[in-house]
């Protein structure tokens, strides 16, 4: 199914007369892929996030000015303002699952290394995937392996998110 909405349209008119997708089918795609998993605490985490799905529009940096997309907001991590959205357009259907900004200026779609094919890669692409102790990561001095602390896991992984993140949106901006 392929949306489409333009730039003239409101998120009212979008939602009235062009949107099939409902929170039930978004809900129902995302407890398919939690039965995948084997990891309670994961599950429980992603549920605790988990907000009812709901509409919004979103810029799209890649087409005219005024472009804008509707995507259906369906995890929130306010303490790291990242949230998980279902978007069939831009750069859905193939990556329809990404990560966006919840506040500030930068509320657009973002750009394509935040979107995935499935939630699941967008949640442990997500910081949020940091607040778990589920990693086991490995320093490595010369040929010298060591265990890393689960401190030192959180900051690597929301660092290195946030670099990606920020790294795509310079390039977003530099392509306006």
């Amino acid at each position: 199914m392929n949306i489409s909405i333009t730039r003239h349209q409101s998120c009212a008119d979008a939602i009235l007369n062009k949107v099939t997708i409902t929170a039930e089918f978004l809900i129902a795609r995302v407890e398919e892929e939690l039965a995948t998993l084997n990891d309670r605490r994961v599950v429980a985490h992603i549920r605790s996030l988990m907000v009812a799905p709901a509409p919004q529009m979103r810029a799209w940096d890649y087409g005219a000015p005024g472009d804008a997309f509707l995507c259906w907001l369906v995890l929130a991590q306010g303490s790291q303002n990242i949230g998980i959205a279902y978007c069939e357009q831009g750069f859905g259907p193939r990556n329809s699952w990404g990560l966006l900004f919840l506040e500030g200026p930068r509320l657009s779609i973002g750009s394509d290394c935040g979107w995935f094919d499935r939630f699941l890669d967008a949640y442990f692409e997500s910081p949020a995937s940091s607040e778990i102790p589920i990693w086991e990561v490995f320093r490595q001095d010369g040929n010298d392996f060591r265990r890393g602390s689960y401190a030192f896991v959180d900051r690597a992984i929301s660092n290195a998110v946030k670099a990606r993140h920020l790294f795509a949106l310079e390039n977003t901006r530099s392509k306006a």
